[in-house]
């Protein structure tokens, strides 16, 4: 598995935009990729199209690139994003399995799940201006795991979540608008308050 790892801060604490996206020219083969208070500037036709895992933290953008390739990913982690919305336009991630969102304070709203049919593991803690759950997310038919941690301005009719049949662990901590979900899932779901170790 190829790596590549880059962290970068100025002196006032601020992230340098000082990566430009042809230094991944030659990584046709990069599989993991780590970028943390980095910004990339550029296009992305040559960005590697076989990435599987993007951990991308405090990306200063309003969505994601529109011409990253995303369709080989897994794993999409944006903990601490300025993210106003996932992407945008029409864009499937079909192999996606977890997607972090956390403390992406700028959020606005959720994707549309139905871009991401294969998806297992949701993580919204702390999106705390998200004020809807799309009602696609009912249709995640492998959705085991979902944190709602502290969303408390998510509305009480978001009840697709009651379609999840396969959730095993749910975290719907400081949320009083969906409790009535904890009531309306399936009985199997073996920990209402599950705590996600990495998530600060």
């Amino acid at each position: 598995m190829s790596i590549f790892s880059s962290h970068t801060i100025d002196n006032m604490g601020v992230p340098n935009e000082d990566l430009v996206t042809d230094a991944f020219i030659k990584m046709c083969k990069l599989k993991f990729l780590l970028l943390s208070n980095v910004q990339l500037c550029g296009c992305y036709k040559k960005f590697p199209k076989k990435l599987r895992w993007l951990s991308w933290h405090s990306l200063r953008l309003e969505s994601l690139p529109s011409g990253m390739p995303l369709e080989s990913l897994i794993a999409l982690d944006l903990r601490y994003s300025s993210l106003k919305q996932l992407s945008k336009g029409s864009k499937l991630i079909r192999c996606l399995k977890f997607l972090n969102l956390s403390h992406s304070y700028q959020l606005r709203r959720t994707p549309d799940f139905s871009e991401l049919p294969k998806l297992e593991q949701l993580i919204l803690e702390r999106c705390i201006n998200l004020t809807e759950v799309d009602d696609s997310i009912g249709y995640l038919e492998g959705l085991t795991l979902l944190n709602l941690k502290w969303l408390y301005k998510v509305e009480e009719d978001s009840r697709s979540i009651c379609m999840l049949k396969l959730l095993e662990t749910l975290d719907i901590s400081g949320c009083c608008n969906l409790e009535y979900a904890a009531m309306d899932l399936p009985g199997k779901i073996a920990d209402r308050n599950w705590n996600e170790p990495n998530s600060n």
